[in-house]
């Protein structure tokens, strides 16, 4: 008998993203934050990390995400898929432009467009650089405020309160 499948997938480009999203779930009351139920999430079988799987950071992810989550059979083991990377992974190309390339071919490759979405971050938001190393310790702050807008925008991927 096939086991249930996982809620919802997160795969990242890098360990300060997964911090991020780990510790945003970890503070519970989804229903509360964001208008969401609570789903299950378990760091080792619900994060994948491109920059520990192959070495893939953002471009990585962009190019390969959809053939690295198909050849490892994740689609079988996730109701759902968050796909996420920073915009300013080589060149000036639009994060939105970016998001409908890395999601037209998860869609291509079975993750329909109600199982799957793409986040890509623009690390400058208002005007600030926070990729900067002076702006380090305000990137996640700003990381899991987008991650949190995101997640209550799909209600498909956490569920309706």
């Amino acid at each position: 008998m096939t086991p249930p499948k996982r809620d919802c997938l997160f795969f990242v480009a890098d360990a300060a993203m997964a911090a991020v999203v780990d510790g945003f779930l970890a503070r519970g009351h989804l229903d509360q934050r964001i208008g969401r139920r609570e789903f299950d999430f378990d760091f080792e079988l619900d994060m994948l990390v491109g920059s520990r799987l192959g070495g893939y950071t953002d471009g990585g992810i962009y190019k390969h995400c959809h053939r690295l989550l198909q050849e490892n059979g994740y689609m079988e083991t996730h109701e759902h898929l968050i796909v996420m990377l920073d915009q300013q992974f080589g060149g000036d190309r639009p994060a939105a432009e970016v998001r409908e390339e890395t999601l037209g071919r998860l869609q291509a490759n079975g993750w329909s467009e109600d199982r799957a979405d793409v986040i890509v971050i623009d690390p400058r938001v208002g005007g600030v650089d926070l990729a900067g190393q002076s702006a380090r310790g305000r990137r996640g702050r700003v990381h899991g405020r987008i991650v949190a807008r995101r997640l209550a925008e799909r209600g498909s991927v956490a569920g309706r309160a």
